[in-house]
């Protein structure tokens, strides 16, 4: 796996789930590291501000995002934590839900919202996932009159189908309702233009950059709208409470920046990998990701769920196939790395895989191999 840190043996079929670091970038995070270490006081106070400062600069442009309104944080379950918190659930307003969100967000809401005296409704969507027409139909049909926050997934985790957030937000989008987007998979997935989205009526919006812009890990974003009522600001106060939006967010205590540092380098080194950029990276990602879910599902016997990114597509795993152990079993026994999302939600057990720079085609077919040999009766 030239350029990656990942084990040479295993064969990683799960990027979706917490990234993969390439090795040039972790040397340049490694590089400033010792930089910081060498002079904690001056690099902190003096050289941090301007590297954050053209670090946010640089990654908002690659987002579309005005960069006075684009913040660093850990990752989007905190970017979701930090907008929840700041709502007020008291003003008789239920938060609505779809059955396709990430389990974690529901438990943020469960504790800012729920906790705090707010309703909540979810919207039930099928599987496997109907067209986009329906998927919004569905959506838009579940916003009424009392709904105040809607929380929606860019791109769903376990099954990994991309909604069509523009089409839902322009339709649901009104004055006093909060669209606050987990964009966690979107990053890299697909183009992003933020300031687009905003004017369609996304409220807030948070990614991870350690997944498919392949960041070290502690490095997401959250950029808020320009029109947003409520006022933002991070989970943890420190010594740039109400000085700004930059000050506040940037420092909420002693941390290690500089997965934010690298960012950019990241992107531009993606982009290098291959002539055409971004576009050919998700173009060739997509036909050997068909390639190996279509090997995958003929030999569990099942449809493959559809839908999927450029990078991840699921399929629907059978009930007597299923176990707890799966996925650890497959790569303590035979290093092979996958996502396998345990049955919820009236949903059956589903089988998620990825496809990236590093993989190729025998990735597939050994995994194939193995399920048919080990798991299938």
């Amino acid at each position: 796996m030239n350029g990656w840190s990942l084990d040479p043996e295993g064969i990683f079929l799960n990027h979706g789930s917490f990234g993969a670091c390439p090795t040039d970038i972790l040397g340049e995070q490694r590089r400033l590291r010792s930089e910081m270490e060498a002079s904690p006081v001056p690099f902190t106070l003096e050289r941090l501000p301007l590297l954050l400062e053209r670090a946010r600069r640089e990654t908002a442009s690659f987002f579309g995002a005005d960069p006075s309104r684009f913040m660093f944080v850990k990752n989007a379950t905190t970017g979701v934590n930090t907008v929840l918190a700041g709502l007020d659930p008291t003003e008789g307003k239920e938060l609505l839900l779809t059955s396709y969100g990430y389990p974690a967000c529901g438990k943020a809401v469960e504790r800012w919202w729920c906790g705090r005296g707010g309703t909540v409704r979810v919207v039930d969507l099928p599987l496997p996932p109907p067209s986009d027409a329906h998927l919004t139909e569905l959506i838009v049909a579940g916003v009424r009159d009392k709904t105040g926050v809607v929380l929606l997934d860019h791109i769903t985790s376990s099954t990994a189908v991309c909604l069509p957030l523009e089409e839902i937000c322009a339709k649901v989008s009104r004055p006093g309702l909060t669209l606050l987007v987990d964009g966690a998979h979107a990053p890299g997935t697909v183009p992003l233009d933020l300031e687009a989205l905003g004017r369609r009526g996304v409220t807030f919006y948070t990614g991870n950059l350690h997944k498919w812009c392949c960041s070290p890990k502690g490095a997401a974003f959250l950029w808020a709208n320009p029109a947003a009522e409520m006022e933002l600001h991070p989970l943890v106060t420190s010594h740039g409470w109400q000085l700004g939006l930059h000050s506040e967010f940037d420092w909420t205590g002693t941390d290690d920046p500089t997965a934010w540092l690298v960012v950019p380098a990241c992107l531009k080194w993606l982009a290098e990998q291959r002539e055409g950029g971004w576009p050919e990276i998700r173009t060739e990602c997509r036909s050997l990701l068909e390639y190996g879910i279509e090997e995958v599902a003929s030999a569990l016997g099942v449809q493959v769920m559809g839908r999927g990114t450029s990078f991840m597509e699921s399929l629907e795993l059978p009930e007597k196939l299923y176990h707890p152990q799966l996925r650890s079993t497959l790569w303590r026994e035979h290093r092979i790395d996958i996502h396998v999302e345990a049955p919820t939600h009236n949903y059956p057990p589903i089988l998620r895989l990825s496809a990236f720079l590093y993989n190729r085609a025998s990735d597939y077919r050994r995994l194939a191999g193995l399920l048919r040999k080990f798991f299938r009766p």
